[in-house]
């Protein structure tokens, strides 16, 4: 623990007597609240300033930190540097906060007015949005594959787009299945850009290890879909010596 006499420079505070500050506790609840330091004291058993502040109880009651503390019997509170931020920073937060927000509401009217749904399936298997396992079961391990026998081979594995919701569900990607990772793998057909209502499209994969080792890469699927606008997963493969 430290002591008074182990500081040998105390640290000056971050903000000073009558500055306006901002509690973190508030700005990530998505209000911007001023308030004005009373007092800073530094605590030398933790090495860090505590921060006063002097409420009063607005009425109706407004949704800030003081609201939590009984200012019946005091109104001022101590809070560490720690929890409180700039107006800059604030607003960050807030800004964080609010695209939370949005994400939510987006997600919600997806779910009332059965906007477009995305599934991928391998194998009939539904593959999880962000899968990071690839599995024989639904195609996403290509397994072994002998280094460069024929290049105009390769092991070809089919996937399939499905739409379940009741809307058009719109590949908006560019290409519209991407690959991200080893260039071991590359698409040789692409789904439909648009898929209408409990409809469905394939798209194939292949696999042509150019040296041997394990090879990985990641399909990216965007998409209209509210809930999964970039659908993602992971494949891999084995490269062998034939």
């Amino acid at each position: 623990m430290t002591t008074n006499t182990t500081i040998i420079d105390v640290p000056k505070p971050r903000f000073g007597i009558n500055e306006i500050v901002y509690i973190r506790e508030s700005a990530l609840n998505g209000y911007l609240e001023p308030h004005k330091v009373a007092l800073t004291y530094f605590d030398p058993d933790i090495g860090k300033y505590w921060y006063s502040f002097k409420f009063k109880k607005s009425i109706p009651v407004t949704q800030t930190v003081g609201d939590i503390i009984d200012l019946k019997t005091k109104n001022q509170i101590q809070i560490l540097e720690d929890d409180l931020c700039t107006y800059s920073e604030a607003l960050i937060i807030k800004r964080n906060f609010l695209i939370s927000e949005l994400n939510k509401t987006n997600t919600a009217i997806g779910n009332i007015d059965g906007g477009p749904e995305i599934n991928v399936y391998g194998s009939d298997k539904n593959i999880t949005d962000g899968d990071l396992t690839p599995n024989f079961d639904d195609f996403t391990n290509f397994g072994e594959q002998p280094v460069n026998v024929d290049p105009s081979s390769g092991l070809m594995r089919v996937f399939e787009v499905r739409n379940l919701g009741n809307s058009d569900l719109i590949l908006t990607g560019q290409p519209t299945v991407k690959l991200e990772g080893d260039n071991d793998f590359l698409i040789v057909t692409q789904p439909l850009n648009i898929l209408n209502p409990k409809l469905s499209s394939p798209f194939r994969i292949a696999f042509k290890p150019l040296s041997i080792g394990r090879k990985t890469s990641t399909v990216i699927i965007a998409s209209n879909d509210a809930n999964e606008s970039i659908f993602s997963f992971m494949i891999e493969g084995q490269g062998v010596l034939p």
